[in-house]
């Protein structure tokens, strides 16, 4: 089977050239008979602060967590991540760059980028000579 979709960074943070972090949401890929789906959790990113580019050969998703911090106190213990989602995979050139489908539900990011038709399975017809 040919390697069509492959990880770039698998880190837990990264940074970038202008030295801010950067969060590295998990995520799993799938592979069905006609596309690869892959499911980021990225929780408290909204629609407005998700960016999802394919560009060359790479698929680059960011976003960014504004905190909503009530006006009652000062902030004494923090768990909640806060601040910018990015994660980067390497593409080859199998998929259809033109049909990439995202979803955002609930805190969870669904991409499904679907296979060229070279990478489809193709049935052969034998012809019988008589």
């Amino acid at each position: 089977m040919a390697k069509v979709m492959e990880e770039a960074k698998d880190n837990k943070t990264e940074k970038s050239e202008e030295e801010q972090t950067f969060f590295t949401p998990p995520a799993d890929i799938y592979e069905t008979k006609n596309s690869f789906v892959v499911v980021m959790d990225i929780p408290g990113v909204g629609k407005d602060d998700l960016n999802i580019m394919v560009e060359e050969d790479e698929l680059t998703v960011t976003g960014r967590v504004v905190a909503d911090r009530p006006g009652v106190g000062n902030l004494i213990h923090q768990e909640y991540r806060v601040g910018s989602y990015k994660r980067r995979f390497a593409l080859s050139g199998a998929l259809d760059r033109d049909k990439v489908n995202a979803k955002l539900q609930s805190g969870v990011l669904t991409l499904t980028l679907p296979k060229s038709d070279r990478l489809k399975p193709k049935e052969i017809k034998i012809e019988v000579e008589r």
